[in-house]
C-alpha cells in the first residue's frame, strides 16, 4: 500500500502531466490558436504557470 507522501508526489505529477497536454493540445491544433486570437498566449501563459505552481509544491 502507498504511503501518504508517495500517493500526493504521483497525484501531482498526474496534474503536471495532464496540464502540460492540455498546453500541448492547444499549440498543436490550429483551429483552436486562430479562434482564441490574443488570447491564446494569455491561456498558453497561464497554463504554463499552473505547471510551475504545480510542480513547486
Amino acid at each position: 500500500m502507498l504511503d501518504s507522501a508517495h500517493r500526493k508526489t504521483i497525484l501531482i505529477l498526474t496534474l503536471a502531466v495532464a496540464l502540460v497536454s492540455a498546453l500541448l493540445a492547444t499549440i498543436v491544433q490550429e483551429e483552436i490558436r486562430e479562434r482564441l486570437g490574443p488570447a491564446f498566449y494569455v491561456v498558453g501563459l497561464a497554463i504554463a504557470g499552473c505547471v510551475l505552481l504545480v510542480l513547486a509544491g
